[in-house]
């Protein structure tokens, strides 16, 4: 939202650049500095892509500055396309891993269900036999107490 509706209310080029750099920059340093995930590799991933949306940001006003032409530009263009095809193959295989671990935990909680239910029924037959024999040996008024 505020990448791509917030920034029609800024009238000048300047407080645009301005929104889009104090955004980004803050969303990155919030994202890091609250660490959701509990997972270290996830959360140094997630700073990763927030990276590289300030690089990009970045990037783009040095271009329409003309700081940056020619060659160099066209370096720095696919050095960030590098980056994103990088990441973007990073989370393809995190998202396999996470498929493969997944299918994985689902067996061995399949053979922990069966396990159960066996379990539960061999303690139903115990508890019927022993309370048979309960009843059987017990004296009047036991129900009782």
């Amino acid at each position: 939202f505020a990448f791509t509706c917030a920034v029609l209310a800024f009238p000048t080029l300047e407080s645009f650049t301005v929104f889009v750099l104090t955004v980004s920059v803050c969303g990155m340093m919030l994202d890091r500095e609250w660490a959701p995930y509990i997972d270290v590799g996830l959360s140094t991933f997630n700073h990763v892509l927030n990276l590289q949306v300030v690089l990009l940001v970045i990037y783009t006003l040095l271009v329409d500055a003309e700081m940056i032409r020619g060659e160099y530009s066209v370096v720095v263009s696919v050095g960030l396309m590098i980056g994103s095809l990088l990441l973007i193959a990073a989370m393809v295989r995190a998202a396999l891993t996470g498929i493969k671990q997944e299918r994985v935990k689902e067996k061995e909680l399949d053979v922990l269900h069966a396990q159960l239910l066996k379990d539960k029924q061999e303690d139903r037959k115990k508890f019927a036999k022993e309370w048979a024999v309960l009843i059987e040996t017990g004296d009047e008024g036991d129900e009782g107490r």
